[in-house]
């Protein structure tokens, strides 16, 4: 018999910009708000000024855990934290020397104008006990649903016409390109009174809340 390989060893160092596609399909495996496109664009760039650091974990030319310090414009004053690490690599200790950098990080670069944040799923509790020993606390929950699209389609057009007809409403896709101006005007109708990051008087840039929706998305009005 032999004895099993050594694994070999992990670096921990910046983000590069070929890391970033990687690195977001890890933390959106931890995010609250699935949103990759978002995750994409916030790591891979920064406005001047603007708060941003990442860190990645690298085995053998692999990335097996991320971690990311970065400004969330649509949430002016916000800075979102958010750690993750690839399944099979759990339990070794990447979280924690990911977390322990960007904590020294923030200590040294953020002020108190800046609000800290982390959006997390709210099934994993072994990611809130995390987030937790870092002084973070919960304070909101998301009261939204998720609904599994694929193969349902003719069911979640029932559901929408028996909602529609409930309400007394007319539903419709909408051309996110050609109404933009009205897409934005009911998105910033409905941010007062949600649970928001820094609180229910904080502002909020729709322009940068529309980001939060891919191009692709359908929208309904």
């Amino acid at each position: 018999m032999t004895a099993p390989a050594a694994q070999a060893a992990v670096t921990i160092r910046a983000l590069r910009p070929a890391d970033v596609a990687a690195a977001a399909d890890l933390l959106v495996l931890a995010a609250g708000d699935d949103k990759r496109h978002r995750l994409i664009e916030r790591l891979g760039s920064a406005g001047a000024g603007e708060v941003h650091h990442a860190l990645v974990a690298e085995r053998s030319g692999v990335i097996v855990a991320a971690g990311k310090i970065t400004a969330e414009p649509a949430w002016p004053g916000t800075v979102s934290a958010l750690v993750a690490v690839a399944p099979q690599e759990r339990g070794q200790g990447l979280g924690t020397a990911l977390a322990e950098q960007l904590a020294a990080w923030a200590l040294d670069n953020l002020g108190p104008e800046h609000v800290l944040i982390s959006s997390l799923r709210d099934d994993l509790d072994a990611g809130r006990r995390f987030a937790e020993r870092y002084g973070l606390v919960v304070t909101r929950h998301s009261v939204g649903w998720r609904f599994e699209l694929a193969g349902r389609g003719d069911e979640v057009a029932e559901r929408a016409v028996r909602a529609a007809d409930a309400a007394g409403v007319r539903v419709r896709i909408a051309d996110f390109n050609a109404e933009e101006a009205t897409i934005l005007e009911c998105i910033g109708r409905t941010l007062p009174g949600l649970p928001l990051p820094g609180g229910e008087d904080q502002g909020v840039d729709v322009a940068q809340a529309r980001r939060m929706f891919p191009d692709e998305a359908v929208v309904l009005l």
